[in-house]
């Protein structure tokens, strides 16, 4: 009703049988469906990457260009957010998916509504970039007609607006990519911060494993979902699968990232020079839950850098699934005994270690910047897509000027 759609192009992941079901039930709402796609699956829905929604969707209406008023993608567990955008722009009518729906039902029904980039159902400035039968196409503001679709700041630039600042990161396994949310919500509003979680391999800091979960293999896996979600910038979240390559290494790791992404890359390690850069900072002191002969790797680095680090104190965890499981006070204890009166920064590596919550309160007690893994992660993102935001929540790297103010 809210969009006029009577014929609809469908894809689902379900059964023959299942969608049979579904087409039935939304005939008796008036809708025809006029073509579909299906994946046959009874579970595990929830591991449909991206692309394979984004296949299904072009097969679902191949070779009936004009037939559909819009695309339903059914199912809650698909991941559809990220390539609605896309979609709508390549087929040029609405994309709707079940997760979207649901939202846009629940705010309805609270007399409210979103607002969201190029989404027909959400943002009705969006409809004059979508085709019914008849229509010549138009096309919404910073998507090509033809060709690929614009990413990251080349589409907000030709649109002739700034209105998303989309960060992507590849996060390796699952420790402390709770720290993200936490960092978008302190940002501004118009920054959006895209994770994509890497195969680990083995969970050892030990150097052969540390260079081996940061292998090109491994990192472009997840490439191809982050440029679907409009990412302007890569950089690799995890310091000691960077600096375990070395100073030149951990810069070919990132010049291949680049290469691979088609965007400016880097990761946590560089993360860490600049942010000292930034800060007009060069004595350090080092608090790392590493072993000793891994976090003395990551000292190297910061002089390679041209850092002096004052005192490296590490925790000897083998595991980033143990440093995951570290609260408030295990972190304030590994700050306190990292830290010497002569270093101007107190710096906290591993992008495992939950410490974005405890920054302001790190920095109030040792009376200096403190730097943590996730924090420099999103401030190196926010460099590379020449972005400044003044949130005080994140810490002293976050009061730099000339700032946009939260």
């Amino acid at each position: 009703m809210e969009l006029d759609v009577r014929r609809v192009a469908l894809v689902t992941p379900y059964t023959v049988s299942v969608t049979r079901a579904l087409e039935a039930y939304v005939a008796r709402a008036g809708v025809t469906v006029t073509g579909r796609a299906y994946m046959g699956l009874t579970r595990h829905i929830w591991k449909v990457t991206n692309r394979e929604v984004v296949d299904m969707a072009r097969q679902g209406v191949r070779g009936r260009a004009g037939a559909a008023d819009a695309l339903f993608l059914s199912c809650t567990n698909l991941p559809t957010y990220d390539v609605i955008p896309q979609l709508e722009a390549e087929l040029r009518i609405p994309v709707i998916s079940a997760d979207q729906v649901t939202m846009w039902a629940v705010l309805r029904r609270l007399g409210t509504r979103a607002v969201g980039p190029y989404q027909a159902l959400i943002d009705a400035s969006a409809r004059s970039g979508t085709v019914r039968p008849g229509q010549a196409p138009a096309v919404p503001p910073g998507r090509a007609a033809r060709g690929p679709v614009p990413g990251g700041r080349a589409r907000r630039e030709a649109a002739g607006r700034l209105d998303m600042t989309a960060l992507g990161f590849l996060y390796p396994g699952h420790s402390a990519e709770d720290d993200y949310p936490r960092i978008e919500q302190l940002l501004s509003s118009d920054i959006r911060l895209d994770l994509v979680h890497t195969d680990v391999g083995e969970d050892a800091h030990r150097v052969d494993a540390l260079r081996q979960m940061g292998t090109p293999e491994r990192l472009a896996a997840g490439l191809e979902q982050l440029r679907l979600s409009g990412a302007e910038a890569v950089v690799w979240a995890c310091t000691s699968g960077s600096f375990a390559h070395g100073w030149e290494g951990a810069h070919e790791q990132v010049r291949g990232l680049a290469r691979a992404a088609g965007m400016p890359a880097s990761s946590t390690s560089f993360g860490f020079v600049h942010a000292l850069r930034e800060i007009e900072v060069r004595r350090v002191a080092v608090g790392a839950t590493y072993p000793d002969d891994v976090a003395g790797l990551f000292a190297g680095f910061l002089r390679a850098g041209g850092a002096e680090v004052t005192r490296v104190r590490g925790a000897g965890i083998v595991t980033a699934a143990e440093v995951g499981a570290w609260g408030e006070r295990e972190v304030f204890a590994l700050a306190r005994s990292a830290d010497t009166p002569d270093a101007e920064a107190l710096l906290l590596p591993g992008t495992a270690l939950h410490t974005v919550a405890h920054i302001p309160a790190l920095e109030k007690e040792l009376g200096k910047p403190v730097l943590t893994a996730n924090q420099v992660t999103a401030w190196e993102a926010l460099r590379l897509t020449d972005r400044r935001v003044n949130a005080p929540q994140l810490g002293a790297l976050f009061t730099r000027e000339p700032v946009v103010q939260v």
